[in-house]
């Protein structure tokens, strides 16, 4: 009997045998040796029914007691085994749409489940926009890219369908406006040779990018003021963010 069944299939038909060819025979579950599983199934006639839904996993063989009786008086009682067929099932994976990130955004991971609890491979449409390593996704450029979930199966289940959500990565000056804040100050601006960066105690890393948005340096936050070397930098417009607060600055160097 295969598994996931639905009540009153039929899981087979009893037949006798009787010296008397003309007797007629009805069946019926009785108590006694091999009894344990008879509630879990039904008689109709000389069918024996599915009483219940039958899962593989939690129960793989059952046993009943039957008795035919040809109505004369003439008994008989004989176990009979059942055994549950498993057969694959099917599984889902739920995957949410992706927040936009930037340039210099860190390493996160990718959160899809499947119903089957095994786990979801991921992959990158694009690798010079992320790449995966198991669940997480490292931004390496900007660009559009499209993650996409799978889950292949197993001897259980079957493969899901696969769930692909669009990733955006912006370059720093995409989304400066957005990050943009007063609680830094960076003298003096415009700057020759070194800019001071003044900034709360819990700033984190500094990183330098170029007018394109080009990381060109990370640098840890010192107490309330760092200093920013600019000698080796040639002139033009840079940006100077703070990691913890994602706060963006203008710099200019000339």
């Amino acid at each position: 009997m295969n598994e996931l069944n639905s009540i009153r299939d039929i899981i087979g038909q009893f037949v006798t045998t009787d010296q008397n060819q003309a007797d007629l025979h009805t069946y019926s579950l009785v108590s006694g040796s091999g009894d344990a599983d008879n509630a879990s199934f039904s008689l109709s006639g000389n069918q024996l029914l599915a009483a219940q839904e039958f899962d593989f996993e939690t129960k793989s063989s059952y046993s009943v007691r039957v008795e035919a009786n040809d109505g004369n008086g003439g008994l008989f009682e004989q176990e009979f085994i059942i055994t549950i067929t498993n057969v694959k099932e099917n599984q889902t994976i739920t995957f949410s749409a992706l927040a936009d990130k930037a340039m210099g955004d860190p390493a996160f991971e990718l959160t899809a489940i499947s119903t089957s609890g095994l786990t979801v491979i991921y992959t990158s449409s694009d690798e010079n926009v992320v790449t995966i390593n198991g669940s997480t996704a490292t931004i390496v450029g900007t660009g559009t890219t499209t993650i996409t979930a799978s889950q292949h199966g197993n001897d259980e289940f079957n493969a899901a369908p696969t769930i692909s959500q669009e990733l955006l990565v912006n370059s720093i000056t995409s989304v400066i406006q957005k990050e943009w804040i007063h609680e830094v100050t960076i003298f003096p601006n415009p700057a020759r040779s070194q800019a001071i960066v003044q900034h709360a105690e819990n700033a984190g890393s500094i990183e330098l990018y170029d007018a394109t948005g080009k990381l060109l340096r990370t640098q840890i936050a010192m107490g309330r003021e760092t200093k920013v070397e600019l000698n080796s930098m040639p002139t033009g417009l840079y940006f100077v963010r703070l990691i913890n607060s994602k706060a963006c600055y203008r710099l200019i160097k000339n």
